[in-house]
């Protein structure tokens, strides 16, 4: 049971800072000192993480032990008062991560995103093995850029070692219009007709399926 009030226990948490925090803080002063330069907490990247180094082609996750539960750390402690609370909380944490996902896009590609669409609905949801055939097995011009997309994904996927490829699934695909072009055919009586060359955006994620149910 806890013996806090809910009113407190809530301004406690408020207080606990998700960045900036002591370690953090030390890691990028040493940096600094190397003469590295850093970007922090990029959403464009799996797992956002807290340090990127674009130069050294790095990224830096600094993960507290006691929110992590880092196993042999003195600071992995459960607390004792109020775990009906404190465990599935840092159950989620611990869920959380070790759920990865890996992102990959095909920018300004010369197809019309409702061509585009119609391949990518096929593969939405599925494992990664079976949105590959998928797309093999599909006869449309949208599949091979689609499929040199996955596949990019998935290579980011491999550098990690602890990630099982065969776990993997298309968590989310998407395409976004892009600038169209815009050409002009001669017609009868001097009159120009526009056609319009579109371009589409296409984003893909893979999950490896690991996180909370």
């Amino acid at each position: 049971m806890d013996h806090l009030t809910r009113k407190r226990r809530s301004w406690n948490m408020s207080r606990i800072r998700s960045k900036g925090t002591a370690p953090e803080i030390a890691v990028r002063k040493s940096l600094t000192r190397l003469g590295w330069r850093y970007r922090l907490h990029s959403p464009k990247l799996a797992g956002k993480p807290d340090v990127i180094i674009s130069k050294a082609g790095t990224i830096i996750f600094i993960n507290g032990c006691f929110w992590h539960q880092h196993k042999g750390c003195k600071r992995q402690a459960m607390p004792k008062a109020n775990k009906s609370y404190w465990l599935p909380k840092l159950k989620r944490n611990i869920q959380l991560h070790f759920k990865m996902n890996f992102k990959a896009s095909c920018k300004y590609v010369r197809i019309s995103p409702r061509k585009a669409r119609y391949v990518v609905d096929l593969i939405r949801g599925k494992s990664v093995n079976h949105a590959l055939e998928a797309l093999r097995l599909t006869h449309r011009r949208a599949s091979y850029i689609i499929d040199k997309t996955l596949r990019a994904a998935i290579a980011g996927a491999n550098e990690r070692q602890d990630v099982d490829i065969d776990s993997l699934y298309v968590k989310e695909i998407y395409v976004d219009g892009g600038p169209a072009r815009k050409w002009f055919r001669p017609r009868a009586r001097g009159v120009s007709a526009t056609i319009k060359k579109r371009t589409s955006h296409i984003s893909l994620v893979l999950s490896d399926g690991k996180g909370l149910v």
